[in-house]
């Protein structure tokens, strides 16, 4: 059985608080770790200048537990609307197309309903090759979604043409 840190634990415990701020700090300092492992700069010292405790800094994930982490946030998406787009956004950290894939099929259920999740969702696909396979539904998003979503989706679309 794959165990985690305590510092990684008490973030879980911070994104399950009552305190709204305690949340947002909870799913901020989970998104910086996730990033910090997945470009392996685990001695950068920007982390600690943002006011990482020296506990979390410490933390060096291993892929089994970067993937438990991954499994978590899934299940909050699904799981508890109110924290989804935090959850995306710590998922968006890890720049893994599976990850990024998993999230863009997302899409077929949110774009009608969920404005803000959906323009998150449409944010996090940074490799715009991933979106070539939601081409179709990305364009509709543009002509037809709801603002947030229909300007994150123009933006993906207006950066696709360019590289292009």
């Amino acid at each position: 059985m794959i165990s985690l840190p305590i510092a990684v634990s008490d973030l879980f415990n911070l994104i399950n608080s009552p305190d709204a701020e305690e949340v947002y700090h909870g799913f901020t300092w989970l998104r910086l770790l996730i990033e910090k492992h997945t470009q392996d700069r685990h001695n950068d010292p920007h982390y600690a200048e943002l006011g990482m405790t020296d506990e979390l800094a410490a933390v060096r994930l291993t892929d089994s537990q970067l993937n438990m982490i991954i499994d978590v946030l899934f299940a909050i998406v699904d799981q508890h609307q109110e924290k989804a787009i935090q959850a995306v956004w710590c998922l968006s950290k890890t720049f893994d197309d599976v990850v990024i894939h998993r999230l863009l099929a997302m899409l077929d259920e949110s774009w009608y309903k969920d404005d803000k999740l959906t323009a998150e969702i449409i944010k996090a696909a940074c490799d715009i090759k991933l979106l070539q396979n939601h081409r179709d539904l990305i364009e509709r998003i543009a002509r037809e979604g709801m603002p947030e979503s229909r300007y994150a989706a123009l933006q993906r679309l207006a950066i696709r043409r360019k590289r292009a």
